[in-house]
């Protein structure tokens, strides 16, 4: 008991696995986002709609930039935190409206997810409420 009795090799992801596994954190946290909001469980980032803008792209760009051997999976999933989860918290709290129980019954607010390409060959993962005319600001973790 409390022995370890194999050893498993950990071998890098391809480029497709990579791809593959930042998706699946984004369509968890895609899931997570549809439930309802529940101030008592401090759960505010709800009842929402996110649009991923070119989901392969956006998936493929995550994996490549944030990805580390070393951390495996866990890089991908820290990545989609920092670069879509955090930025769509911001978004929230700019927008200043109080989030209570009672926005479950409310209309979806809608964000798009996407990777914005800036000067030169630049680029960023943006959040922005779907038909601001706002640039959403960047945010350094």
């Amino acid at each position: 008991m409390g022995r370890i009795s194999a050893i498993i090799p950990f071998l890098p992801f391809s480029k497709e696995e990579r791809a593959v596994t930042t998706y699946k954190f984004m369509r968890k946290l895609f899931n997570e986002t549809r439930r309802p909001v529940s101030v008592e469980a401090k759960q505010f980032a709800r009842h929402l709609f996110l649009n991923f803008v070119e989901d392969g792209q956006l998936a493929t760009f995550i994996a490549e930039k944030y990805y580390s051997p070393e951390l495996g999976a866990r890089s991908l999933l820290s990545a989609v935190n920092t670069q879509i989860r955090h930025k769509l918290t911001k978004a929230l709290l700019i927008q200043g409206e109080e989030i209570t129980d009672e926005v479950n019954d409310m209309a979806w607010n809608n964000y798009d997810v996407r990777v914005e390409h800036l000067k030169g060959d630049s680029k960023e993962i943006s959040v922005k409420a779907r038909g601001s005319r706002t640039v959403q600001k960047r945010i350094d973790y």
